[in-house]
Formats: C-alpha cells, sequence, structure tokens
C-alpha cells in the first residue's frame, strides 16, 4: 500500500501532462479510441464537410453534410500574379489533382484500413455555390493540408479556403465581408518574415487579419523551447479557427507538436458574414480583391500550392476538446 501511495503522485503528474490542453475529455495518445476522421467531424454537426476524396477525374466535390457540392476547377492558365503589391504568384500550368494517395499522407490511419486520397491544387480550387448558411453569424473552419510551396521564397499569400464579398452596391467591388484561412508572411508588412497561418475576416469596412496574441499563454514549453506559433511548415497539418462571437482561436497541429503550442488566441475585430458570394477553396476567386491597398485586378489570387482535404464548416464554435477529438483522430488512430 505504501508502494502505491508513492506512485500517487507521479500518476497524476503524467494525467495532468496528457491532459493539459483540454482537461480530461479527450486524448491523442498514441492507441487513442478516436473514431475515424469523417465519424468524428460528423459528430459535430457541420454545416458543410468536403471530404476531397473523389477518385481520380472527378468534377464534383461532394458535400457529406448535403448542403451544397463544390466543383472542381482550375484558373485560366497562366495564371498572373498581378502587381507585386497584390502578393499573389503566378502559376502556368494551373493544376488540379483528385484522388491522390501521395505519400506523406494527409491523415494517419491504422495498418489495413484503405488510404485517405486528397487533391492537389495549384491554380486549382473547389468553387461551392452560395448558400446563406455557410457565412453564419458565428463559425469554425477546419481542413487538413500539407503545403507545397517553397518556403524560402517568401513575401506571397495562399489561400486555404474564403467566402468573401463586397457590400451590396458598393461600386468599388473591394471584399469587405467575409472570412478566410491564408499562409503568409507573418508580418505583412515585413515580406521577408516567415510563413503563418493566418485568419482574415470582413469588418464592414475593410478585410482585415485576426492577429494572434502575444506573448503566446505559453511562451516556452517545458523542454524550455520557445514557441513557434502558427508557423508554416511542410508536413501535414490540421487547421482549425473557431469563434464564438466573443472569442476566436486558431488551432494547428502537425503530428508530434507539442500540445503546449497548438492553440492561438486571436485579437477580434468586428465580424460581418459574406453575402451571395461563392465560396472557394484554394484559391481567392473572381471578383476577390486583393488583400491589401491598392485593391489590384478583379481576378482569381492567392492559389493554393500543396495538397488538402477534410474541409469542413459549422454555424458553431466547436468546442475545445472536441478539436482534439478530430486532431487525435487525424493523427492518432
Amino acid at each position: 500500500m505504501d508502494y502505491f501511495l508513492l506512485l500517487t503522485p507521479v500518476v497524476v503528474a503524467i494525467v495532468l501532462v496528457l491532459f493539459r490542453f483540454v482537461g480530461c475529455g479527450a486524448s491523442i495518445s498514441g492507441g487513442s479510441t478516436n473514431d475515424e476522421y469523417d465519424v468524428e467531424v460528423l459528430r459535430d454537426e457541420p454545416i458543410s464537410y468536403w471530404r476531397l476524396q473523389e477518385p481520380p477525374g472527378s468534377t464534383t466535390a461532394a458535400d457529406a453534410a448535403g448542403l451544397v457540392n463544390g466543383t472542381y476547377g482550375t484558373a485560366p492558365s497562366p495564371l498572373s500574379a498581378g502587381p507585386p503589391a497584390v502578393r499573389s504568384t503566378a502559376v502556368n500550368p494551373t493544376v488540379v489533382q483528385v484522388g491522390l494517395t501521395d505519400l506523406p499522407l494527409l491523415l494517419n490511419k491504422p495498418a489495413g484500413e484503405p488510404s485517405e486520397t486528397s487533391v492537389r491544387l495549384h491554380g486549382g480550387f473547389v468553387q461551392v455555390p452560395f448558400r446563406g448558411p455557410l457565412n453564419p453569424p458565428e463559425f469554425t473552419l477546419e481542413a487538413v493540408v500539407f503545403p507545397e510551396w517553397d518556403l524560402s521564397t517568401l513575401g506571397k499569400f495562399y489561400c486555404v479556403v474564403e467566402s468573401s464579398s463586397p457590400k451590396l452596391a458598393d461600386p468599388s467591388l473591394i471584399k469587405k465581408l467575409g472570412y478566410a484561412i491564408y499562409g503568409g508572411p507573418d508580418d505583412p508588412n515585413d515580406p521577408a518574415s516567415p510563413y503563418h497561418w493566418q485568419v482574415w475576416v470582413g469588418t464592414g469596412d475593410a478585410f482585415v487579419r485576426w492577429t494572434e496574441k502575444t506573448p503566446y499563454a505559453v511562451p516556452v514549453n517545458e523542454k524550455g523551447e520557445p514557441n513557434p506559433g502558427p508557423a508554416v511548415v511542410p508536413l501535414p497539418t490540421y487547421l482549425a479557427v473557431t469563434y464564438d462571437g466573443a472569442t476566436a482561436t486558431l488551432f494547428m497541429y502537425t503530428e508530434d507538436r507539442d500540445f503546449d503550442f497548438v492553440k492561438y488566441e486571436l485579437n477580434m475585430v468586428p465580424y460581418s458574414a459574406a453575402g451571395l458570394a461563392d465560396l472557394f477553396i484554394g484559391i481567392s476567386g473572381p471578383g476577390r480583391r486583393a488583400l491589401f491597398s491598392p485593391p489590384g485586378p478583379n481576378q482569381f489570387l492567392y492559389p493554393f500550392h500543396g495538397r488538402m482535404a477534410e474541409v469542413a464548416i459549422y454555424d458553431k464554435a466547436v468546442s475545445e476538446d472536441r478539436v482534439v477529438s478530430h486532431i487525435g483522430s487525424a493523427f492518432h488512430r
């Protein structure tokens, strides 16, 4: 009995480390009992969920939640980068490849289970027709991505997902409404700053970034390693943005990332939902203007370069413990 009493503090300490992120509601350790990823996602009732798991040659991106399917497409080739101030990339030829099993796989599945597929986008995209429910007052945006652009060539922006629009009857056509996830320079005023995952929203007057609150809640982990922030790395990456009307959070995870370095609270400005505009995955669609002044050309901009799957949109802020369940299912089943 004395032996077990001596062990108790050690066991408690281990449990606290394992669950320090959200408490004991979920685990991401090996041997997780999470269901398959799509089961975990559908349990949280997304408004739309494009798995991007179609076979090669498909032209339709099915909505597993049943609201509205998307269509695979490519921007006209060659795709111009526009003026330097736009900070977009040129692409020639433009590419969309569906049904890929390239390594590394985006989801880590147990041996014996069928491999997941993904799509490669480089000037390619998924276009989703406008539906009001895709632009709710509260939301969660979610995707699993694998960036393939040259991370040493700095200064550009890459769109993961965007639903944006100008205000009705605004002759400038500058986007002032909606939401988006990008990879781009952490400091827009310093094109040489490292790439970070970013959240952008329309305020009704402009399209701006919700920056991460600094100093980070955990600036240094238990090993003394500094928090890298939501830096873009060449690995399969889980991304989620939650917004409940009062708080906003960016989650970013890659396999074996320290869980102290997953959650980033965001500095909020008012959010105004987009209206009457299609949603785009992998590019900022035609009719969208640049993120920076001058507003730049009215064309496809900010093409993503890499692979992508499992894009979901919810009309609520998915709880933190459920985000962890999704991560566990994606990387630790």
